[in-house]
């Protein structure tokens, strides 16, 4: 697979940020019980967003050659470090104000 025809880095780093705003519409104005009840009209809106923010995610990881997956495990390592269970569960401080 060569680059990724009609998109540069700048547009690809853009795009998740407006699929996620269209994903965010879906549940726009909804208490958190009607968040966790959606009908299958709107199920099928967040995972059509969702795949729309992978899809760029992916675009912008094959043009620079970075594993996804492999990012995805390393940071959640970082995390676990920066954000032990038992100084930072039940918090919402940064790591740094832990």
């Amino acid at each position: 697979m060569g680059a990724i025809p009609c998109h540069d880095p700048k547009d690809l780093s853009q795009a998740p940020e407006i699929e996620a705003a269209e994903l965010q519409e879906v549940f726009l104005w909804k208490t958190s019980e009607e968040s966790r009840n959606l009908s299958q009209k709107d199920i099928s809106r967040v995972s059509g967003e969702i795949a729309d923010i992978f899809i760029h995610l992916t675009y912008l990881c094959h043009e620079f050659k970075i594993d996804l997956f492999g990012a995805t495990i390393e940071k959640i390592e970082k995390n676990a470090v920066k954000y032990p269970v038992e100084k930072s569960k039940g918090s919402n401080k940064k790591y740094n104000a832990l």
